[in-house]
């Protein structure tokens, strides 16, 4: 049976792993979203083993970053090259074939790490957001995340045009980074940064305005090859449930999970327990997409596997 990267089907049965220190996806236990202590978490989210949902055949793909889950059209996900490519997105279809190849128009590929989906300037459209954010000899003065409205990928290749730059600015000097969420119900963005000493969680306020340097605040750490956040340290992708209700960020080798309830900010959400959710080995695992019941890996390397993880 074709399984959709991107859809709703899926036969596979299985139990999530767990580490020390993070919940299990079984956990029962719940504990409080905010300082007040008034609103209580659900138990960690369940989810099945990885099935092999779709390959990536395209040989332009080869370098795999950052991948997003449309929301609009369905059995499609948006994926992109990491540094060394130009400003380029792709659309992939049911089995993980290129629908459309799309260049951002204005944009420049410094060293584009992530994409996420969300919302931006016009009420009701989602943006695809491309995070110019790698910097591993950290060097640059300041970052970049470039954001267009979704485009139909059933027009085919072309030039998308549209694109704003948002200018971001560490408070602290230089980070290297392959994280990019953007908050689906606020507009919010953040960006996890990767070290061999776990990571930064840096954050900025909607609306992110053009024009100007956004200013990032310093909202969370998070110990990633610690015990509590076992396995690399190396923060390599990340994405947010539709709904707001699940933060995911991902490591070479482990993916956990922040629940957040509906008046929590992501500050809120990233001080609570994390969950340990299941993970595949991977070639080079680096993008990770959040959509309704499941979560989407994929690695670099050539015919790379989408690998989809249904709740249950």
């Amino acid at each position: 049976e074709a399984v959709d990267a991107t859809g709703s089907s899926s036969s596979a049965h299985g139990s999530s792993s767990s580490g020390t220190g993070a919940s299990g996806s079984s956990t029962a236990a719940a504990d409080s979203s905010s300082s007040s202590g008034e609103t209580m978490l659900p138990e960690c989210p369940s989810y099945a083993a990885g099935i092999a949902a779709a390959t990536i055949s395209d040989p332009e793909l080869e370098e795999i970053s950052g991948i997003a889950a449309s929301r609009m059209y369905d059995g499609v996900s948006w994926v992109h090259n990491d540094s060394g490519d130009g400003p380029r997105v792709f659309a992939v279809g049911v089995l993980g074939a290129t629908l459309a190849e799309l260049e951002i128009a204005g944009a420049f590929a410094l060293d584009w790490e992530d994409m996420a989906l969300g919302p931006g300037p016009e009420p009701g459209v989602d943006y695809l957001y491309f995070g110019d954010v790698g910097d591993n000899p950290e060097l640059r003065a300041n970052v970049t995340v470039y954001r267009v409205p979704e485009p139909d990928p059933n027009l085919g290749s072309g030039t998308l045009d549209g694109a704003e730059a948002l200018t971001l600015d560490y408070a602290d000097g230089s980070h290297n980074a392959e994280t990019l969420l953007v908050d689906p119900t606020t507009g919010d963005l953040a960006i996890v940064t990767k070290s061999e000493r776990g990571s930064t969680v840096w954050w900025a306020a909607a609306p992110l305005e053009v024009g100007g340097t956004i200013q990032l605040e310093a909202i969370a750490e998070l110990p990633f090859g610690s015990a509590a956040l076992p396995g690399s340290p190396l923060a390599t992708g990340g994405d947010i449930a539709p709904d707001g209700s699940l933060i995911v960020v991902r490591t070479l080798d482990a993916v956990f999970g922040w629940r957040r309830s509906a008046d929590a900010s992501l500050a809120d959400a990233f001080a609570t327990e994390p969950c340990a959710l299941p993970m595949v080995d991977e070639e080079q695992g680096e993008a990770l997409a959040v959509l309704d019941g499941a979560y989407l890996t994929v690695s670099e390397g050539e015919m790379s596997t989408v690998w989809r993880f249904e709740k249950i």
